[in-house]
């Protein structure tokens, strides 16, 4: 059985209330608090206006209908609606006229003596409004909404909710995968490094903590002096994720593991042979790259402990790649060193001669066919139903015209245009990935206002309202899930049978947008999707 926020109950509410009235609900939104409302609205009416008038540019329709006020409203401004005086007047004037027998709960709840319905809505309009304390609270359940739309913020760096996840052993590595670590063992133990290439989605970074698992196991090695290079910090992120989650069952003993990006230090420790870094390092190019050059005693030291290196994306900063193996060759010879990419072609043949070079001309490849043919491990993956059938779809296939001199207002229209087009096509769950914060959020009240089932999330949304978001949209009961730099990675919702990406900047050698185009490549084998319409604006 569906189950809804609490800012979706008290949305519902509000709409129902406006149907019961048979108000002219623009005309009311405008008069009391979209343009110029009087009294405690007052403190709303600029950012009510401007959401407004932002619906109303982009999608060139009268947004406040009756069915759609209270989620516009909410969607504006969530619980803190319940301060607006016609708020809280309407939803009990609706409340008397379902159940009039109530009135006297509400007399006793405020202590009204007179039993007129006019005193009970005048209490309701002048009364304070504060989060936390138990007359709203109270209120609220008199309306039958939960009362924790009156919960106060709370203060401090920990949530007030912890979410406990269930511990589950890892899945055996499937066949494929299993040769490429048993090809990445050789060439460890032959060459001392290698590069692997697997296609986007078939679980590089698993395979790679798997091999690296096994390689250390066998050489009676402690699981630690690996450092884990990315291409930006999503990339880092998600790696960190994989060793959470996968380490538990690969050590025997308790083991650091570093974020080292995005400005991050790290602990030292030191022995007889000098300074090293204890445990994993996960960190980023940038970074490395920036501390490296300045000689960094902290950035030397990572390097000159490693027993292993995996660089993420290895077909970029090729410069720095090569710089970087040349130098651990010299300083730190018994260090292993793994690159992984899905794209280890180059536009010049005399790039691709250099990459496999720096990897001791070992590649590995799931199938021996894909040397010769390099799109033969994503046909014979999608023909096995592991991965699903990609299908590139351009905006004008979709029937939209990208402009090419647009603004946010004109990019928010056409991204409407697409979801709303890829809906018609038959796709049930499009994940869509947008350039700002605003343009997910406006886009959801948009679509929510046409009768689209659709949630945003951002960074500020609460793990509690994130998760149940996502359950929401694994379920089928949202059709469009929309974000700005958060579903990335990391994220698993199989159904996904079309990704949108309304980025400016969608140059697929960016491995975020792969990442992206990835969360909807679960083929049918894993209960996925046969196909999955991919769109880059």
């Amino acid at each position: 059985m569906p189950t809804h926020t609490p800012e979706e109950q008290l949305s519902h509410r509000i709409g129902d209330a406006i149907s019961h009235f048979d108000v002219d609900c623009v005309n009311w939104a405008k008069e009391n608090f979209l343009f110029g409302g009087v009294g405690l609205d007052m403190r709303f009416s600029e950012e009510l206006s401007n959401y407004r008038n932002q619906i109303k540019r982009s999608i060139g329709v009268e947004p406040l209908g009756n069915d759609h006020f209270g989620g516009f409203l909410c969607s504006c401004l969530g619980k803190k609606c319940l301060y607006l005086p016609k708020i809280r007047e309407l939803l009990v004037r609706y409340e008397l006229a379902l159940f009039p027998n109530r009135q006297q709960r509400f007399l006793s709840l405020f202590k009204l003596a007179d039993e007129e319905e006019k005193t009970i809505i005048d209490f309701t309009k002048a009364m304070n409004w504060r989060m936390g304390s138990t007359s709203s609270k109270k209120f609220l359940h008199e309306l039958r909404l939960p009362v924790s739309l009156a919960d106060s913020p709370i203060d401090g760096s920990r949530s007030m909710v912890e979410l406990i996840n269930p511990y589950r052993a890892p899945h055996p590595l499937l066949e494929f995968q299993e040769t490429v670590k048993k090809k990445a063992l050789y060439a460890l133990d032959r060459l001392g490094r290698c590069l692997v290439v697997m296609p986007t989605g078939a679980g590089k970074t698993r395979t790679a903590i798997q091999t690296l698992g096994e390689f250390f196991a066998s050489n009676h090695t402690e699981f630690n002096g690996l450092i884990w290079i990315a291409d930006r910090d999503e990339l880092c992120e998600q790696a960190a994720e994989s060793f959470s989650a996968l380490l538990p069952f690969i050590v025997q003993q308790p083991i650091p593991l570093w974020r080292y990006w995005g400005g991050r230090g790290i602990e030292i420790s030191e022995n007889d042979d000098g300074i090293f870094v204890e445990g994993i390092v996960v960190t980023s190019h940038q970074q490395m790259q920036r501390r490296l050059a300045k000689n960094d005693p902290i950035a030397e030291a990572i390097i000159d402990s490693a027993k292993a290196i995996v660089i993420d994306e290895a077909h970029r900063w090729l410069d720095w790649n090569e710089a970087l193996t040349s130098k651990v060759a010299d300083i730190n010879p018994n260090c292993k060193i793994v690159g992984l990419t899905a794209t280890p072609y180059r536009r010049e043949s005399r790039d691709n001669s250099r990459l496999v070079d720096t990897y001791a001309r070992s590649l590995i490849t799931p199938y021996d066919e894909a040397m010769k043919n390099p799109q033969f491990t994503l046909e014979k993956l999608t023909h096995e139903r592991i991965l699903a059938k990609r299908v590139d779809i351009t905006p004008l296939d979709l029937g939209v015209n990208i402009s090419s001199d647009s603004t946010p207002m004109i990019r928010m229209s056409e991204g409407l245009d697409m979801i709303k087009n890829l809906l018609q096509h038959g796709r049930k769950s499009v994940i869509v990935f947008t350039e700002s914060v605003d343009q997910a959020k406006q886009l959801s009240i948009c679509l929510n206002m046409e009768g689209v089932k659709s949630a945003y999330l951002d960074s500020e949304t609460p793990p509690n309202s994130r998760r149940r978001a996502i359950s929401r949209f694994r379920d089928g009961e949202i059709f469009v899930l929309l974000n700005y730099m958060i579903l990335t990675t990391g994220f698993d919702a199989p159904k996904i049978d079309a990704v949108l990406v309304l980025r400016k900047n969608n140059t697929e050698d960016l491995p975020v947008i792969n990442q992206m185009i990835g969360r909807g490549l679960r083929g049918p084998l894993f209960g996925g999707t046969e196909d999955c319409y991919v769109v880059l604006r």
